[in-house]
């Protein structure tokens, strides 16, 4: 993919805004990912050098500055002479994936059975030459005449990526001269700005408040058109050789007619970068790619929620997604995500998958998109045309961004997939298929241990952990080894809940509904997959439940209110034996017997809720605490706002028998 965008908006690293000045060596220039300039100047002292090592060293370094402007055609001709002198693996290795990128597959699988041969065995070498294996067989099983691929008009002679709907106007990303900012020194190109297809007087207005002397890309609209969240890369302070890059909101207002409230999202940490956002699960959630080091890889795909006062803390996406690798570029089109993947078997670069998502956290087994689709250079940001409706020729339209052969920079490709015509008088037998569920098993680590109030700070796998299927028929009881892994195959479609437990962890489910189309079932069947996260038993504590809110003076349950408790309800279901007290407590101000009085209504509201769902009263209890057990003491006339919200609150404590 294009240099500004796999290395700031993927990547994430940014050189410096400012101007460096006197870089007279290739080295210098290279320190300073003034890549352009180094090229220049590595291919002088190359010249003019006679010793072999520092040949060598030049070599892959002009190598990899190429690689690092995603110039990988020309890169290769640097690592190939950077190996011929030196003979090390770092050189052969990168020479290696050059070559692959470049579609070259059968020279680059000749080159990573070198890597074995002189080197040992390693995953992604292996991995690789199965990719070469793969790719050349997707080749020639493509059939020619399925899609009319074009790049679209739109695209300048820089790069142009990431498109997105606002309606039926196209929004993409563009370093083209008329970007603002001064020259993006990585590049020798402009800073990446919004662009649009079509005028629109609220869209203008956005995309002239968010354009800025920095990166912006990766941007996704809300259902309603209201709510908008984006990439930024970049910072005023020059002093800085990296920088990350964070995620920024903004909302209409109708009342002011004008796009307002922009604001970083409130879990960005600001030594993480974090990008290409997308809206899913009815606006109520963003996925997006983040460097996070609690992921499994380089780059993973993580989730978070909308709450009241903000976004939930990311959570990770299951490992059949994530991979050692890099996952960027999510987009969620209805129920189906699609990302682009370089750690799984492949074609050389990004590729783009689609994984299914199955309701409430599951999700299929991610699919490649195969050639024509996907390349040997960067694919990604698969989006289909909202504005378009099938005909008795074409069958769908979507874009992607991609750099393959035949590209400026970064380009967008529109693709037209075709009807085509099938003269079949066969019948058809039933086809056979599988359907397999791999599962994991895991335990939250949290911030501090033993509190289940403090931050997630991801998952591990829970060995000695039990896993049973819970349907009609009988599935055996299954221990998960030191992987925290199960699988199970079954053979009917239908609803099945997985009910996961070990000793001293609340047991936890998940329904997953097993439905295949045709396609699926002539594929060969269809992997679910499914991840369970177990917290440990702690008893006598209060865990304080988000987003549990009751109107000014009453004690009704609000709408607002209800998935919380029906999630307290679901975990008193998965664990029929343990009793609880259901407590609310109200800030200082007010008197305190009226805000006694008001809690202890507010925590009888929630225990009928849940007897209304069928949970015994004999397991709960409900307590008004009222202003008796503040969560922050401060002196009340000046307690801030703040405070006061997180000492208005409902909790659940799980008591000892």
């Amino acid at each position: 993919m294009y240099k500004t965008l796999i290395y700031t908006i993927l990547v994430f690293g940014l050189s410096a805004c400012g101007s460096v000045s006197r870089l007279t060596t290739g080295d210098e220039a290279f320190e300073y990912k003034r890549y352009p300039l180094a090229v220049e100047l590595f291919k002088d002292e190359i010249e003019n050098t006679k010793l072999e090592d520092e040949q060598a060293r030049k070599s892959f370094l002009l190598g990899e500055s190429y690689r690092l402007m995603n110039q990988y055609a020309a890169a290769i001709p640097w690592y190939r002479q950077a190996f011929e002198i030196s003979r090390n693996q770092i050189s052969l290795e990168a020479y290696a994936g050059a070559v692959l990128r470049n579609q070259q597959y059968t020279n680059a699988k000749k080159l990573y059975a070198k890597l074995i041969e002189d080197f040992g065995a390693k995953a992604e070498w292996r991995d690789a030459m199965e990719s070469c294996d793969a790719a050349q067989q997707w080749i020639k099983d493509q059939d020619p005449n399925q899609y009319v691929i074009r790049r679209s008009p739109l695209n300048s002679a820089q790069s142009d990526f990431s498109p997105s709907f606002y309606n039926n106007i196209l929004v993409f990303a563009s370093d083209r001269n008329e970007s603002q900012g001064e020259e993006y020194h990585w590049t020798g190109q402009q800073y990446t700005d919004f662009y649009r297809s079509k005028e629109d007087r609220r869209l203008d207005e956005l995309l002239n408040k968010i354009n800025s002397p920095f990166n912006e890309a990766s941007i996704t609209f809300n259902a309603g058109l209201n709510h908008v969240v984006y990439t930024q890369c970049g910072t005023s302070d020059e002093s800085n050789l990296e920088e990350n890059c964070h995620l920024v909101e903004g909302k209409w207002s109708a009342d002011l007619e004008s796009w307002t409230d922009f604001e970083k999202l409130n879990f960005c940490q600001d030594d993480i970068s974090y990008g290409h956002p997308t809206f899913f699960n009815d606006d109520r959630s963003i996925i997006f790619s983040s460097n996070d080091p609690n992921g499994i890889g380089q780059h993973d795909l993580w989730v978070s929620y909308k709450r009241n006062n903000g976004w939930s803390q990311p959570v990770l996406l299951p490992e059949g997604i994530n991979t050692s690798g890099n996952e960027k570029f999510p987009v969620m089109q209805g129920d189906t995500l699609f990302f682009s993947s370089d750690g799984k078997i492949g074609m050389g670069g990004l590729d783009i998958y689609y994984s299914k998502w199955v309701q409430p956290d599951g999700w299929t087994t991610p699919v490649n998109l195969r050639p024509p689709i996907n390349s040997g250079g960067d694919d990604f940001g698969f989006i289909w045309d909202p504005n378009f409706d099938e005909n008795s020729t074409i069958k769908s339209r979507f874009f992607i961004t991609s750099n393959r052969k035949g590209s400026a920079l970064d380009d967008i490709y529109i693709f037209e997939e075709m009807v085509l015509s099938r003269v079949d008088s066969v019948i058809e037998q039933e086809p056979t298929y599988n359907i397999v569920i791999e599962g994991k098993i895991l335990e939250h680590i949290y911030e501090i241990p033993g509190d289940p109030n403090s931050r997630k700070m991801g998952t591990r796998p829970l060995p000695g952990a039990s896993v049973q299927i819970q349907n009609r028929e009988e599935f055996p009881i299954l221990i998960v080894d030191q992987t925290g892994e199960f699988t199970y195959t079954i053979e009917d479609e239908a609803a099945y809940r997985f009910l996961a437990s070990k000793s001293d962890y609340l047991s936890n489910s998940i329904f997953v509904e097993v439905v295949l189309n045709d396609e699926e079932k002539h594929a060969g069947g269809k992997t679910y997959i499914v991840h369970i996260i177990l917290d440990p038993i702690v008893y006598d504590t209060e865990i304080v439940m988000e987003d549990i809110f009751y109107d000014f003076d009453k004690w009704d349950i609000r709408s607002d209110a209800e998935p919380s408790l029906n999630d307290l309800a679901d975990l008193l279901n998965n664990n029929p034996n343990i009793q609880i007290e259901l407590s609310s407590h109200t800030d200082c101000r007010g008197l305190e017997i009226y805000n006694a009085e008001l809690s202890q209504r507010r925590a009888e509201s929630a225990v009928r809720y849940l007897n209304n769902l069928g949970i015994e009263s004999k397991r709960m209890k409900a307590v008004g605490y009222g202003e008796q057990r503040p969560a922050i003491s401060c002196e009340c006339s000046t307690c801030s706002e703040a405070q006061h919200q997180a000492n208005r609150r409902t909790s659940f404590t799980i008591l000892k028998n």
